[in-house]
């Protein structure tokens, strides 16, 4: 509310107006006057910082009003009780808890691009990659042809037949490279692995985008803010050819709530900044004009150079500004003469920096010409745009689009210095405003705060905390009497005595007959069991808080020891179901929120952009942005369920226990190491498809070296083979000649022989018997030469089997090495 009580007779300009009468003094001032007095209006500040007391212990002291003062006396001396009123936090370890369980959680966000030519894109990459794959079949089998028919004519070449020339006509067709099976599998492994270009893009800018931003810790503040006080809010912008975002402290947060569920989807909001003065200087220092460098060194300054601060009139501030002053009606024109006011004294040594947004509209031409091919076509154009029908322009249609605005505000509506007018913001995305927020969990949901719903608990524990503590103050358990008369003058002296070494001094002359004496007794007054019902109330009211709000014991760990695995985690899952949706509308803010920012990368590189960054695996990676791509494309953010994604996980690292045990080390510690089951997945498929390779490699070298045993047989009985050919023929050479000498013996022992003929037939059997003993030798020999040739042939065929050892050797020596 203002000085003066003009609430009601603000109004917010109509925004469908030109750009002259937007540059005006009364149209900017009356627009963010109107914004920040909404904001206030909609803002219940107490609130607000009451809560933030409570969450730090200092609950006021109108929640103790009936305990601390039953009787509403206005005399301190009723109010003084023998006990202090303390707090003893039950909500503190609640919220630390929810944001612990928050950011150790799985959140992934997913960029998918919806522009319409990724299926012409992912169909001629489809085409490419087959018709590559193709090309390689084509090749192999040809190939394969072409050593079957070099190998046919070798043989034929070696078996002196006649060698026919190849026409290498044979043709290869497309039934024969790739079965329509193979292709099909093809294609439906390539339509469900294929990711588009612009979503992969956009997936690393993303995450460059959450690297540079401090993600983690602006998202675990506004968790905080979230389920502490019930709304967040976050900022976001281009500085410096960069994507800014930042979380909103509650306290300067001041939305106009509307319908829609996100804040960058209503229509205003304002921001309150407290600043010194030399933190104004430093941020407007190339917005601020001479008379507003004056007017704060005059009326924002502690010192002005007089006695006291100077006091504002409405004279003075007509002086300075006569365009603003056009915001005021009349009456508030007659208020601010009647009544100037201190700028100092309001705002004490900090001032109020107001920035504000809300969705207007801009003028925009469609206009409608004829290029240089003589072709007509469109084009958008400015509101300053001037038509020119010797150009080739044919007409032109204004429309008004969505457009944002911002402006700044130093000070309140009656010292009021706008340092920034009106102007658009940085980069319209389609009149969604630079803040994004909740302000409840959904649509007619309300808040979730734990201050809220823990505040009514904590007041109670403190109050019967407070009771306990009263009755200790006050119970001694054990109440000495004794007449007064026998501490004689000096009571407290003797009281004080007594209390320290137990004994208690008197004059006994003033005792006849020890008759005083005699009424001294000890009179018992334990309250112990009073008091063990007040502690057990104070922890029962802790635990009844805890579960109003989703903090079940399993949640904390209390865990029976006779309680099975499966009982503690359905116990667990339970428990913590409560707090599924806040985690759900909490991570689709932060898609909303990622959503803009790559909508303002489009912008902020709109230059190019080559930097290295460090992913949500933490591994350090590279971008290199096309910038054309990134102006074209079209991309949205989605999150994965992060309920559901948390039980993968854990089945996921079981499942790597399982692995550890059956050897599989590599993929055990993938799945372990992993934060996000996406990416644990493609790092096990990885190392499955490694091993897979390894297998077929394994069975490839054991098929080579059965090949190379049987080609080894084959050779071996190819040799032994022609060598018992040889001594077949020598031994039918042989048996030729025992016939010769069976015919030649017959010659000599026949009587009607010549004695020449026998003569001859000596010779001839003589010679006989010579070529035999030599062919006995040369059997002998080539028996020796085979037994030779056959350990020559064992070695080697033992050396070849060490070699194929040797290469499984090292090929089982890198079994699981990674690639």
């Amino acid at each position: 509310m203002n000085e003066f009580g003009f609430r009601g007779n603000l109004y917010f300009p109509k925004q469908k107006v030109s750009a002259s009468e937007k540059k005006k003094a009364e149209w900017y001032a009356n627009c963010i006057d109107f914004v920040i007095a909404a904001g206030v209006s909609f803002k219940n500040e107490v609130d607000t910082h009451n809560r933030i007391n409570i969450l730090h212990g200092n609950i006021p002291d109108e929640f103790y009003r009936k305990t601390l003062n039953p009787y509403n006396s206005s005399e301190e001396r009723y109010r003084r009780f023998p006990a202090t009123m303390r707090n003893f936090d039950i909500m503190s370890d609640i919220i630390r808890r929810y944001v612990g369980e928050y950011t150790k959680g799985i959140h992934e966000f997913i960029v998918g691009s919806n522009d319409p030519n990724i299926i012409i894109n992912k169909n001629a990459k489809l085409k490419e990659e087959v018709t590559k794959l193709c090309q390689q079949a084509f090749v192999a089998e040809f190939t394969k042809r072409l050593q079957q028919m070099q190998q046919e004519q070798q043989a034929q070449a070696q078996q002196g037949g006649e060698q026919v020339p190849s026409t290498g006509e044979q043709n290869v067709s497309s039934e024969q490279v790739m079965s329509p099976e193979e292709m099909e599998a093809f294609v439906k492994n390539f339509n469900e692995n294929y990711i588009d270009e612009q979503t992969v893009q956009g997936q690393q800018l993303l995450e460059y985008i959450q690297s540079i931003t401090k993600d983690e810790e602006i998202y675990a503040e506004e968790f905080f803010n979230f389920v502490a006080f019930g709304e967040c809010y976050t900022y976001k912008t281009i500085r410096d050819n960069n994507v800014y975002k930042e979380n909103i402290p509650i306290v300067e947060a001041y939305p106009i709530p509307t319908r829609d569920r996100y804040i960058e989807d209503q229509d205003m909001f304002a921001r309150k900044m407290m600043m010194s003065l030399n933190q104004i200087y430093d941020m407007f220092d190339d917005y601020l004009s001479k008379e507003d460098r004056e007017f704060l060194d005059t009326f924002y300054a502690k010192d002005s150079g007089t006695a006291g601060t100077k006091l504002l009139s409405y004279d003075q501030y007509f002086e300075k500004y006569p365009d603003v002053c056009s915001k005021f009606n009349e009456e508030e024109r007659n208020s601010f003469r009647k009544q100037p006011i201190t700028v100092y004294e309001d705002n004490g040594d900090l001032y109020e920096v107001w920035h504000v947004v809300w969705r207007g509209f801009a003028k925009r031409g469609i206009l409608t010409y004829v290029n240089e091919m003589g072709m007509q076509t469109q084009t958008i154009v400015d509101e300053d745009f001037e038509f020119n029908a010797e150009l080739g322009h044919i007409n032109i249609e204004w429309v008004y689009e969505p457009q944002t605005y911002e402006g700044y505000r130093i000070g309140s509506r009656y010292s009021a210095i706008y340092p920034i007018h009106c102007r658009p913001c940085n980069y319209n995305r389609n009149g969604k405003l630079p803040y994004n927020g909740l302000m409840e969990v959904l649509p007619l949901f309300g808040k979730f705060s734990i201050i809220d719903i823990i505040t009514p608990f904590q007041v109670l524990r403190n109050i019967i905390a407070y009771h306990r503590e009263m009755v200790i103050a006050k119970n001694k358990m054990l109440i000495l009497i004794m007449p007064e008369s026998l501490l004689g003058d000096q009571e407290e002296d003797k009281v004080y005595k007594m209390a320290a070494d137990g004994v208690l001094y008197y004059d006994d002359s003033l005792d006849s007959n020890s008759i005083k004496a005699q009424q001294i007794r000890l009179l018992n007054a334990n309250l112990g069991d009073y008091i063990k019902q007040l502690t057990d109330l104070m922890e029962a009211i802790k635990i009844e808080a805890r579960e109003i709000v989703d903090m079940t014991p399993q949640r904390y760990g209390m865990i029976a020891q006779s309680a099975g695995k499966g009982t503690t985690e359905e116990a667990i899952a339970r428990g913590s179901m409560g707090s599924v949706i806040i985690n759900f509308a909490f991570d689709k803010l932060r898609a909303s929120d990622y959503q803009g920012d790559l909508d303002n990368a489009k912008l902020a590189f709109v230059d190019g952009l080559d930097a290295g960054y460090y992913n949500n695996e933490k591994e350090h990676k590279f971008i290199s942005l096309d910038v054309d791509m990134l102006l074209m494309s079209d991309l949205s953010v989605v999150v994965k369920n992060s309920a559901t994604e948390s039980g993968k996980l854990e089945q996921l690292r079981q499942w790597a226990f399982s692995a550890a045990q059956n050897g599989d080390l590599d993929m055990a510690l993938a799945a372990i190491t992993g934060n996000s089951v996406s990416a644990m997945k493609k790092t096990i498929m990885d190392f499955q498809n490694i091993k897979r390779q390894h297998e077929e490699q394994m069975q490839q070298a054991e098929q080579l070296l059965k090949q190379e045993e049987i080609e080894n047989k084959l050779r071996e009985i190819a040799a032994k083979g022609e060598e018992d050919r040889k001594t077949e023929e020598l031994k039918y050479y042989y048996e030729l000649q025992l016939k010769y000498a069976d015919v030649d013996m017959s010659v000599l022992t026949d009587t009607d022989t010549s004695v020449q003929d026998k003569n001859a037939s000596q010779e001839r059997i003589e010679e006989g018997r010579r070529e035999i003993e030599k062919m006995k030798l040369d059997i002998e020999r080539q028996k020796l030469a085979n037994d030779m040739y056959n350990a020559a042939a064992d070695r080697n065929v033992q050396r070849e089997q060490m070699q194929n050892d040797l290469k499984i050797a090292k090929t089982n020596k890198n079994k699981y090495d990674k690639k």
